[in-house]
């Protein structure tokens, strides 16, 4: 499977903004402001948490999927 093509717009999106600030990322040793709602409205911070406590309750091969489509275009950011 091409994890290029099925991933969302909105995740793709939020990537493509994290390549964008990675230099200012790795000088500040973390994430903007900004870029950590962005992250967070995509669903990066509740992948794993469960349906009933409001989460996505992704499978961990759904959720890895994104992690490392993430990592592809800022590692930094993934290790969040």
């Amino acid at each position: 499977m091409n994890m290029h093509a099925a991933m969302s717009a909105d995740i793709k999106a939020v990537c493509a903004r994290a390549a964008g600030e990675s230099e200012a990322t790795e000088a500040a040793r973390q994430l903007s402001p900004q870029l950590a709602r962005a992250l967070a409205a995509a669903g990066f911070f509740n992948m794993f948490v469960p349906t009933a406590l409001g989460g996505s309750e992704l499978p961990p091969p759904d959720a890895m999927a994104r992690l490392e489509y993430l990592a592809h275009h800022d590692a930094a950011s993934a290790w969040v």
